[in-house]
């Protein structure tokens, strides 16, 4: 749920952006933060007093 709708706020943005430079700072932004959530979301483990 958080990564569907932080996508969704992420695409928002897209338009705004001016620049090659701005999208390849952007896409680069988007995967880091896809790979930290799959990194987290990975290594929760049923631990339910983590919070993501």
């Amino acid at each position: 749920m958080m990564k569907e709708r932080v996508q969704r706020v992420l695409a928002r943005q897209k338009p705004f952006l001016r620049t090659p430079e701005e999208r390849a700072a952007f896409d680069t932004g988007v995967s880091n933060w896809n790979a930290y959530y799959t990194t987290v979301m990975n290594n929760v483990d049923g631990n339910t007093n983590r919070t993501v």
